[in-house]
């Protein structure tokens, strides 16, 4: 990674630059990804798009689809509303839903807004002619994650997740973001199907994340999606029934989640 960083980062063609600057995001080095794709004239969408993702990791809001159309607005929006979860998230302190469980924003008017700038995205997605599969796969699975995080549980989101690892059989990505999408997909629907009360489903799809974590070594961001395999399954045994026997297990994944027990 290192050496292909170098090498690209001194070219002479801004599509390499770019590619540095991807590089280097994957990395969690984002500042310097950022000072790559500054001025980058041919290739000013896709720099963009980098830029409003290293704004999300900032915690900007600030980030606008205008003037942007098909793949590269739906994946614009798509930041803007993984900034907003996550501003959401660490400004108000969750709040119960209808059902008693906690949800990370004001569940009515922001779980709202949510769910409708969500399925918006995918009803693009499937008008969209010239989608790439690639981006789509990852799209339609962050998509289902926001909505998991959420605490949405309708059906659209279960299909969203199934269409996701349905796709990613058939189209085998080989970078590290796409292959890290079969084990964010898995650990999504996991927590969806625990909320609907099957735990025992739930946790053989966890087992199942976990497989494909173990086969997983890429550095920088893909680390912390690994991790969170662990910490969503640490939560789910957590508050099941036999939580008390299972604490050695939970304590393990605690640890591989890189957090304390207890953690949620």
């Amino acid at each position: 990674y290192e050496e292909a960083t170098r090498v690209m980062s001194k070219s002479s063609s801004d599509h390499l630059i770019l590619g540095a600057a991807l590089i280097l995001f994957e990395l969690g080095r984002f500042e310097e990804a950022t000072k790559l794709t500054s001025s980058l004239a041919d290739v000013k969408v896709p720099a963009a798009l980098l830029q409003s993702a290293v704004r999300v990791v900032a915690g900007d809001q600030d980030i606008s689809a205008d003037g942007l159309s098909g793949e590269s607005a739906a994946m614009m929006k798509l930041n803007r509303l993984i900034s907003f979860a996550q501003s959401s998230a660490q400004s108000s302190a969750a709040e119960p839903g209808p059902d008693g469980y906690a949800t990370p924003f004001h569940y009515m008017a922001h779980i709202s807004w949510l769910e409708k700038a969500l399925k918006d995205i995918l009803r693009e997605l499937d008008e969209l002619d010239a989608l790439k599969p690639d981006s789509e796969l990852m799209l339609r699975c962050t998509v289902g994650e926001l909505a998991v995080m959420a605490g949405l549980k309708d059906k659209w989101v279960r299909e969203s997740l199934v269409k996701t690892l349905k796709d990613f059989d058939r189209l085998q990505p080989k970078d590290p973001s796409g292959q890290a999408v079969v084990f964010r997909a898995l650990t999504a629907l996991a927590t969806l199907t625990n909320a609907a009360g099957d735990a025992i489903t739930a946790e053989g799809l966890f087992h199942s994340a976990q497989d494909h974590v173990a086969r997983h070594s890429a550095p920088g961001r893909a680390a912390l999606w690994r991790r969170g395999v662990a910490n969503a399954f640490a939560a789910m045994l957590e508050t099941g029934r036999h939580a008390e026997k299972r604490a050695p297990e939970i304590k393990r994944l605690r640890e591989a989640a890189g957090a304390p027990a207890g953690a949620s």
